[in-house]
């Protein structure tokens, strides 16, 4: 048999302190996952139960309230008239109807602003190339500066 030193007994016995330590935990995190899923699954259960419970009451009431009043008119929803039933169309447009002069008007300003668009991009362009000749310019007379010929 093989004798440890204190150092390797220490090392050991913390070695197995962690490896036990790690066992629990993970008994833990599956306990508590088990635990987890058992409830969901009977508070989904009780949530089927009463929407069946308030279902089966309102079903109730209905027909007491039929037979009651003897009213047996079936009734549309309220948005049967409309003639679409998308989410977008809940609310009515409160804009006018757009013309055939509304039209061309925003046709002619559409115009206007493309050219407009046209005319500042070409301005801007003209405006760049004038920049860079000047720096080109600058430039090439820095260079005849420093090769030493005379530059007016």
């Amino acid at each position: 048999m093989v004798k440890l030193r204190d150092e390797q007994k220490a090392e050991l016995i913390k070695q197995e302190k962690e490896r036990r330590r790690l066992a629990r935990l993970r008994q833990v995190r599956q306990q508590t996952s088990i635990n987890a899923k058992i409830i969901r699954e009977v508070v989904s259960q009780k949530r089927a139960e009463v929407i069946e419970d308030i279902k089966a009451s309102l079903e109730e009431h209905v027909v007491d309230m039929v037979v009651e009043n003897g009213d047996v008119e079936i009734r549309t929803p309220r948005n049967s008239n409309r003639k679409t039933s998308t989410p977008h169309s809940k609310k009515l447009s409160r804009r006018r109807q757009m013309t055939e002069k509304d039209l061309a008007l925003a046709q002619k300003r559409n115009a206007d602003a493309m050219r407009r668009l046209q005319n500042s991009k070409k301005r801007k362009a003209q405006e760049q190339e004038e920049r860079l000749a000047k720096r080109k310019d600058a430039a090439q007379k820095a260079n005849a500066i420093m090769r030493g010929a005379q530059v007016l």
